[in-house]
């Protein structure tokens, strides 16, 4: 099973968007400090339908960290660190810029734990979870739009490269042990490579599966 730490920023249920303040650290390192700031009150009556926080030491497109909404039953709280096993997620471009939202469960819990694909999630659920961010700048005036459901598989693959982004971050702006930064991208590529089976043969056996139920 590939897992994923995600840092919670803002916990299930609630209107308070807090985010964690790189600035506090040095440039976008994110692995110290732990310091939590609230960003806003969400307008209108929105709350998160799952606990929110994102992957460290990556960046995104929009060179912030990939964020992750948990499918949880029960709240956590900010600087939480869940162990979450990615289903999917959602393209978003907000404001104009690409802001994709993937979507995982809580290994620990077990009312979720047993869901492996977007598939299997009940529709309600990702109805709301779309509501939501289709919804809760709509009071801000802010343009958000939301495209297509992104499967396991591609989700995964946006946290691979950016996870490579966040490293190569470091090399292209002389941040730290240059040489370090290298081994490390050197062994970030060999576990992609054995997550990448990984994720071929959970791939394989959810299709057998299928099979056999028809």
């Amino acid at each position: 099973m590939i897992t994923f730490n995600v840092l919670i920023e803002t916990n299930k249920g609630s209107n308070m968007k807090y985010e964690y303040d790189t600035k506090s650290d040095d440039s976008l390192k994110q692995d110290s400090g732990k310091k939590f700031r609230l960003d806003r009150i969400l307008h209108g009556s929105n709350v998160y339908p799952g606990d929110y926080g994102f992957i460290e030491k990556t960046l995104a497109l929009d060179n912030d960290p990939i964020d992750v909404l948990v499918w949880i039953s029960q709240p956590t709280f900010p600087g939480c660190i869940v162990k979450v096993k990615i289903i999917g997620g959602l393209e978003m471009i907000d404001g104009g810029e690409i802001d994709n939202k993937l979507l995982g469960v809580c290994v620990n819990d077990p009312e979720f734990q047993h869901f492996n694909s977007l598939e299997e999630i009940p529709t309600k659920w990702k109805e709301k979870v779309h509501d939501f961010f289709q919804n809760y700048k709509n009071l801000e005036k802010k343009v958000i739009i939301l495209k297509n459901w992104i499967n396991q598989k591609k989700a995964i693959q946006f946290i691979w490269d950016s996870q490579k982004h966040w490293i190569n971050y470091r090399i292209e702006n002389n941040i730290g042990d240059i040489e370090s930064w290298y081994q490390k991208l050197k062994y970030l590529k060999e576990n992609i490579k054995k997550q990448k089976k990984e994720l071929e043969n959970i791939s394989k056996k959810g299709n057998s599966k299928k099979g056999r139920q028809k």
